[in-house]
């Protein structure tokens, strides 16, 4: 209907997702094809964007202050305009979505889908890994060195180490991490426990 300032029909390249971009009293939303405002005109900014491996859309978007936040392709908002970027992520072997949230340069934290901080803002670089026989997931956390946390938000292992990883030990059946310290061209390589012992 013509309700808007503006409206253009918008097509996402990678997930093949084509909507409709509006704009009211100044401010953007998304509608969809049908005519339904999926993304009410609130937002500074909004567009529809798609996680690289997976082809699912999503909706990011931005407030007055140019904070970023994300949207589900239905308007329910999953991580709240806070941040100076946001992205939808997905872990494929684990079938996982989850949000990288960045602060600043080289300050990047993780967020799940409901809002919840569980790394913040403090790291060059975060990721979300799975160990593949267990299917277990982990944050590997970079600042110069690497550490792990956990989706409770612990910090399992601080960012001392030159690199770490899960590991399954099959004789154990269990799960354990393994860092290693490089001092003097030699090599040292610890085990942790999940709860960081």
């Amino acid at each position: 209907p013509c309700v808007y300032e503006s409206a253009s029909v918008r097509y996402e390249n990678f997930s093949k997702y084509l909507y409709v971009s509006v704009e009211k009293n100044g401010k953007r939303g998304i509608c969809n094809l049908d005519g339904k405002e999926i993304i009410p005109c609130e937002y500074e900014s909004a567009y529809v964007s798609s996680t690289t491996h997976s082809q699912i859309p999503y909706v990011s978007i931005a407030n007055n202050d140019k904070k970023e936040g994300l949207c589900n392709i239905d308007g329910e908002i999953l991580v709240p305009c806070k941040y100076e970027s946001a992205r939808l992520d997905y872990l494929e072997e684990a079938d996982f979505f989850y949000a990288t949230v960045a602060n600043g340069e080289d300050k990047q934290g993780i967020c799940t889908l409901d809002g919840k901080e569980v790394v913040p803002c403090m790291y060059k670089f975060v990721n979300v890994y799975c160990e593949e026989k267990s299917g277990l997931l982990y944050i590997q956390k970079y600042n110069g060195k690497y550490g792990v946390s956990n989706f409770n938000g612990d910090e399992v292992i601080p960012c001392e180490y030159g690199y770490v990883l899960m590991c399954y030990d099959e004789e154990t059946e269990s799960n354990y991490y393994l860092a290693t310290i490089q001092t003097d061209e030699v090599y040292i390589i610890k085990d942790f426990s999940l709860s960081g012992e």
